[in-house]
């Protein structure tokens, strides 16, 4: 299977009854918030994002989208950019500029061959003249490029330069989930997706294409622990890993086809407008391993707005932002013996950043931090965090409690308030029962 160092593709589990969004090639320093942070390449620690002085220019496939006519498709790609761009504390915004450009392949406008999907491709990653949307309208292209066409989409850059910013990106979406046909003794079997499940996966893709990565927030959903309309539905992230089919917000909806605070944290924080920092404030810290030193990498922190009594809805399900502990420092920092590994490009090799977290987005108010494992099964091309595959968190979940040790318990933590405008700094969690880190032989 080839693929580009930065795709994020979708995938259809039968059996598990989710889909799957994910990641092929080079593996970049992100989680639960930015898709690529710089290191050697670029700026390091900083985010990589496009520039939003201007409306982000894309171009679209000349045919069909499974039984969508060139119009249609073109229309319900702008309706699902166009989610993004109505987060009101954030700048960004898109703009189709026309029709795919041939780069001296075809002349129809329509990709429908792996020739001219491959001209496309290089002219978004070597050419950079371009930022296409590529409709597939019957499956072929993916299954040629995965060997399997039950392929939802993918998306992610194609080039960037050494300030951190995005140049191009692009995407492509699978018509064979709306050609009107379920044929389930088809080999492979055709399945169909509701418009507003195809819907989610175009929101789900358009933010990576826009610099965003999945996030973990209501976990226990994956196992059916959230039922219909629940609060934990609607709490959940449209970039979390896998899309919950059949998982309802409201009649209807799907639970992922409108953003969650989540997904309007991240969005914002990495374009914001003049009424982030006025609107938001940041919790941060570090988490450690139990002798409350050493830093630890890859577990995730969710900050949870407390439940008001008051209210017939839980906010502490539906008010909820995370990231991934150290996830601005590189997942690989390589090392210098041999000479033959230099780690990962991307990340910075600041050791300050181990285990650092930072949550942006928290609207005023009382707030608990509660850390976790990554999921086992975000792995590969459903990874959360700059860790492939996760590494489970050395201790148990817990929460942060005042005194803060590793003998606190953790079981349901205090409040940490947040103000607008402002960072609430030192927020440290030491990891209760992780093994030593040292042997008694060693100082």
């Amino acid at each position: 299977m080839r693929a580009p160092a930065y795709w994020r593709f979708l995938l259809v589990a039968l059996l598990a009854g989710v889909f799957f969004f994910g990641l092929s090639g080079q593996r970049a320093a992100h989680a639960g918030g930015p898709l690529i942070v710089g290191g050697l390449l670029a700026v390091e620690g900083q985010p990589f994002t496009w520039d939003t002085s201007a409306p982000i220019a894309y171009t679209t496939d000349g045919g069909m989208l499974g039984t969508l006519s060139e119009t249609e498709a073109n229309d319900r790609v702008a309706t699902m950019f166009q989610v993004w761009a109505d987060v009101s504390t954030a700048t960004v915004s898109f703009s189709r500029s026309g029709s795919i450009m041939n780069a001296g392949v075809f002349t129809d406008g329509d990709v429908d061959t792996m020739e001219e999907f491959d001209a496309v491709e290089r002219s978004c990653a070597v050419d950079g003249i371009q930022s296409p949307i590529v409709f597939d309208a019957d499956g072929s292209i993916f299954q040629d490029l995965f060997g399997d066409p039950n392929v939802i989409g993918f998306a992610g850059p194609c080039r960037f330069d050494s300030s951190g910013r995005i140049l191009t990106a692009e995407a492509a979406l699978n018509g064979r989930f709306l050609d009107g046909i379920t044929d389930l003794n088809a080999t492979p079997p055709n399945f169909e997706l509701t418009d507003n499940e195809f819907d989610a996966a175009f929101i789900h893709e358009f933010g990576h294409f826009s610099g965003l990565d999945h996030s973990q927030i209501n976990v226990n959903c994956l196992g059916g622990g959230c039922p219909d309309f629940s609060d934990d539905a609607f709490g959940l992230p449209t970039m979390f890993p896998f899309l919950l089919s059949g998982l309802e917000e409201s009649n209807g909806v799907p639970a992922q086809l409108t953003l969650a605070p989540d997904d309007v944290a991240w969005i914002s924080r990495l374009y914001p407008d003049s009424t982030f920092a006025t609107t938001f404030g940041t919790i941060e810290g570090t988490i450690f391993f139990s002798d409350g030193q050493t830093p630890a990498q890859g577990v995730n922190v969710i900050a949870r707005q407390i439940n008001d009594s008051g209210t017939a809805e839980d906010e502490s399900r539906r008010i909820a932002v995370s990231v991934v502990s150290g996830y601005l420092f590189t997942s690989n920092p390589g090392q210098s013996v041999t000479g033959t590994n230099f780690g990962s490009s991307f990340g910075s090799r600041d050791p300050t950043l181990i285990g650092f977290y930072r949550i942006p987005g928290l609207l005023p108010g009382n707030y608990t931090i509660e850390v976790e494992s990554i999921n086992a099964g975000f792995d590969a091309g459903s990874s959360v965090g700059p860790l492939n595959p996760p590494i489970p968190s050395p201790g148990p979940a817990e929460f942060f409690s005042s005194p803060e040790d590793d003998t606190d318990g953790g079981a349901s933590g205090i409040a940490v308030m947040v103000v607008a405008n402002t960072t609430t700094s030192g927020i440290d969690i030491i990891l209760n029962g992780t093994p030593p880190r040292f042997d008694q032989f060693e100082n």
